[in-house]
């Protein structure tokens, strides 16, 4: 049985909790709540890393963008240092990994609502100690009954550009699926009270901070057509003291958000509630009012799936990842190829390094359009299990030239999205057990649809296949992704977790948000925590680069220097692109030699982000 910690006989509010917190973002304004959560001080075993101090004296290429703490006991990464917070009291309080990961996915929903939120679904892998397995929940959202593989096909900007656009009426979002993601997750025992894991967010949602990325991103919602249907999103992030869309440090309020998780936190069955109750019937109203094609069936039929992750070997490690209809088994198949290219050798962080990287990521990205939801493809779950043998990664990595070849020579097939709406959490507790989360709800502010219920419907119809059409990247349509009822389509979302095959201790929770990208940033990652055996301030800092075939440039993040990119231009013909958009958002907790963990979030976007600890 777990024990929660000791703590203060004077346990702080949730409304002084946040109040604080509110206030380092200097802002003066009271956030009340009823419920009770507890606050320890945690400053003094949280050792922050100042890793600007660090220079790139080894060769190593930074951003310096990550903020980077070492606690002894348990650790959280997220978007939100508010959710990061709220999670790690949940640990603190005696809850478990689970239950931590939970409570900062909803809170993520309420402070990043342009990325995440119970509009959406996600995947969801944990990983436990004593058992040494992972266990896979797969929330992703699914095609309705009515969908059809054609249905875009006549409308294509309908499929592209979200709800606002649909001429068709067949409005392109699917079931919005954390209440089943997350309730009934029964791996490990339930500690809290449901309730618990809820309340925060819902006192949140009455008054949060607007972060810099939520203002950089208004301009999504700003530029729309004028459509009554896009009316409210507008007014919701449309500052009443202005008339304008909030600034960063604006404090944005949600109220029919919040009564949604009050009913949320305070139902005796939150998954009953949302698919068959009282909410299901709002829903099917919504969607009856708005041409949609959900149906109280849709609703009542949902279920998360939960079944056994798929495993893999890197540096004398085991990690685990879902299967399709995520990228996990193209995203491991990356440093499987670069650990083979290096055997008996030592990697530097030299243009040889970076040349084989991005021509692993190209082979591994020229395999994926062969992938889809592997409730429907006996072919995707078996090609995903054998990415993550090392006979295939050693037949691969003959394909890695000294020069890089044309995009033909990688079999490049089918569309990778790049969808911005996204959101990871890693989590580990004082048991040793681990969470890996990633949620989205497709775009940024997926359909542009607002709920009366207060959350924002995703559009995670654009992320299958269709016929005949291009997607909004230029890529092509591949059977194995095509709309079908039930389906699932594919994800770049990879979530995982490495640990040791004898010992059980974990090694590293990662993940990461950004579309396509997430593909690339996650197998950087992976390789440098397994076979460069860097720590999480380290591998967050890294610069990045990325190649997905189609555009085939190389982009790459600034912090390479000169020499590096000259030499992959000239000496391996690399057509080299450098961007000042973030190649990819990770957060990643990393176990030290003394048995500690490093917790490093990425500042890539600017979402308020920070770790969480004791």
């Amino acid at each position: 049985m777990r024990v929660a910690p000791a703590v203060s006989d004077d346990p702080d509010t949730a409304d002084k909790f946040i109040e604080r917190r509110l206030r380092k973002y200097h802002i003066g304004i009271l956030v009340l709540s009823a419920v009770t959560v507890v606050f320890f001080v945690w400053a003094i075993a949280a050792t922050t890393i100042d890793w600007a101090s660090s220079a790139a004296s080894d060769g190593l290429h930074v951003t310096l963008q990550t903020t980077a703490r070492r606690f002894d006991k348990a650790a959280v990464a997220s978007d939100s240092e508010l959710c990061s917070e709220i999670a790690r009291n949940v640990i603190m309080e005696g809850g478990n990994a689970v239950e931590a990961a939970i409570s900062a996915v909803f809170c993520n929903g309420v402070v990043n609502p342009y990325a995440t939120g119970i509009g959406g679904g996600g995947f969801f892998v944990l990983y436990r100690k004593e058992q040494k397995k992972c266990v896979f929940i797969n929330s992703r959202e699914t095609a309705p009954a009515a969908a059809t593989q054609n249905m875009f096909v006549a409308d294509k900007a309908s499929a592209q550009l979200g709800v606002w656009k649909v001429s068709t009426k067949r409005l392109p979002y699917s079931f919005p699926t954390p209440p089943a993601y997350l309730k009934p997750s029964g791996s490990l025992p339930e500690v809290l009270p449901w309730s618990r894991l809820v309340q925060p967010s819902a006192v949140l949602a009455r008054g949060y901070p607007c972060t810099q990325a939520a203002a950089d991103y208004f301009d999504r919602i700003a530029n729309l057509d004028e459509n009554p249907a896009v009316g409210p999103i507008k007014k919701l992030f449309t500052n009443p003291l202005t008339g304008d869309y909030y600034k960063t440090g604006d404090i944005i309020v949600n109220k029919a958000l919040a009564k949604t998780l009050e009913t949320i936190a305070d139902a005796e069955n939150p998954v009953e509630l949302f698919y068959k109750g009282e909410f299901a019937k709002e829903l099917v109203m919504e969607m009856e009012m708005n041409g949609g094609i959900i149906t109280a069936d849709d609703l009542a039929n949902y279920q998360s799936d939960v079944t056994e992750t798929l495993y893999s070997e890197i540096g004398g490690l085991k990690m685990c990842g879902p299967p399709p209809p995520s990228s996990w088994a193209i995203t491991q198949l990356v440093p499987k190829i670069i650990e083979e290219l290096y055997i008996g050798k030592q990697i530097f962080n030299d243009a040889e390094f970076y040349h084989q990287l991005i021509e692993a990521q190209k082979i591994a990205f020229g395999l994926r359009g062969q992938l889809g939801d592997a409730r429907f493809s006996d072919y995707s779950l078996q090609l995903a299990r054998n990415l993550t043998l090392r006979t295939f990664a050693k037949q691969l990595r003959k394909k890695v030239q000294d020069v890089s070849q044309e995009s033909s020579y990688y079999a490049a097939s089918g569309p990778v999205p790049n969808d911005f709406g996204t959101s990871h959490i890693s989590v580990v507790d004082d048991d040793g057990d681990a969470v890996a989360t990633t949620s989205t709800i497709n775009m940024a502010f997926g359909s542009k649809i607002l709920s009366p219920l207060g959350f924002i419907w995703n559009n995670q119809m654009d992320d299958f296949s269709t016929p005949g059409l291009t997607n909004h990247w230029g890529f092509q349509p591949t059977e194995a992704n095509y709309i079908k009822p039930g389906r699932r389509p594919m994800s770049s979302m990879s979530p995982t977790i490495i640990f040791h095959p004898d010992s059980g201790e974990v090694k590293m929770v990662t993940g990461a948000s950004g579309g396509s990208k997430i593909i690339s940033a996650v197998a950087q990652t992976i390789t440098r925590g397994a076979l460069l055996y860097q720590n999480a301030a380290e591998i967050v800092s890294a610069a990045r680069v990325h190649n997905q075939l189609s555009p085939y440039d190389t982009e790459i993040e600034r912090g390479f220097l000169k020499s590096i990119i000259e030499t992959l231009e000239e000496q391996y013909k690399q057509k080299i692109d450098l961007t000042e958009e973030p190649l990819g958002v990770s957060h990643v907790i990393t176990r030290n030699d003394d048995g500690s963990w490093t917790a490093a979030v990425d500042a890539r976007r600017k979402t308020n982000s920070g770790p969480a600890g004791w």
